[in-house]
């Protein structure tokens, strides 16, 4: 029982912290120049694995007429916190 326990304690914050990234990635160009900014680069480069193929989804099936980028890291941001729910629930 105390190993199921850590292992959710250990994803819990892991996705926490992808959680954080990702309103990084989609928030810090609003402030600030994103090129410039190691913060922005580290945040995007964590986060494209997840968001690329949700980005390649909404662009190609969909066939959306903007760009898909953060409008992808927002939903696995809501998957995240979809997972994080049913995580806390099942403790």
């Amino acid at each position: 029982m105390l190993i199921i326990a850590l292992i959710k304690s250990t994803a819990t914050v892991m996705l926490a912290a992808l959680s954080l990234l990702i309103v990084i990635r989609v928030i810090y160009p609003v402030f600030a120049d994103p090129e410039q900014s190691l913060l922005y680069s580290f945040a995007y480069a964590t986060t494209q694995p997840c968001a690329q193929p949700i980005s390649d989804f909404l662009s190609k099936k969909l066939e959306l007429p903007i760009a898909t980028d953060d409008i992808g890291a927002v939903v696995v941001l809501m998957i995240i916190t979809v997972v994080r729910t049913v995580l806390a629930f099942l403790g």
